[in-house]
């Protein structure tokens, strides 16, 4: 039989990356359950809102009265911020127009919402809602700067338009005696 020879070290064949495929999974699914549980820590709590009564719905005039009333008092065009004034009021007589007239002024260029509203308001009321509006497109889209007049005239024939067209709600009848 032949001499006895030791035993011969292992060879370890080379790594390849299939070697390592493994520990790579399981880092990403530990980084990954990782990463949803910080989500569902820091995630917005809803807070169920106690059960109120419902807020009356104010008649249209008087919300947008109320509205035109509380940007007034916001005073953008007197800090500098004219676009928001102008972006606000129109969005005011816009959806006052929607309530009270049932149009969808929102989606509405000023041109389609005074032919829309042309045959239903007088002309007094179509020429001050269209010299708001106009104003407020020149300044939200030509980047327009009007002067104070124009500033304070625009919120002034708003609420004139408001305060002319809004619903009579039943009229006080009187009985005759």
């Amino acid at each position: 039989q032949g001499d006895i020879k030791p035993i011969a070290n292992i060879i370890e064949p080379p790594k390849t990356w299939l070697d390592y495929l493994p520990y790579a999974l399981l880092i990403t699914v530990l980084l990954s359950a990782l990463s949803g549980f910080v989500w569902w820590k820091r995630r917005p709590k809803i807070i169920a809102e106690p059960n109120l009564p419902p807020t009356p719905l104010l008649p249209p005039h008087t919300l947008a009265q109320q509205q035109l009333l509380h940007l007034d008092q916001k005073q953008w065009w007197q800090q500098g911020k004219v676009k928001q004034y102008y972006t606000d009021l129109s969005n005011i007589l816009r959806q006052y127009i929607e309530a009270r007239y049932q149009k969808p002024a929102m989606e509405q260029t000023t041109d389609e919402i005074l032919q829309s509203l042309d045959n239903q308001l007088s002309n007094n009321e179509l020429q001050n809602l269209k010299d708001t509006l106009l104003v407020a497109d020149m300044v939200k889209f030509a980047k327009a700067t009007p002067t104070v007049e124009q500033h304070i005239a625009a919120l002034q024939n708003a609420q004139q338009f408001v305060k002319d067209t809004q619903k009579m709600e039943l009229e006080e009848i009187t009985p005759t005696q």
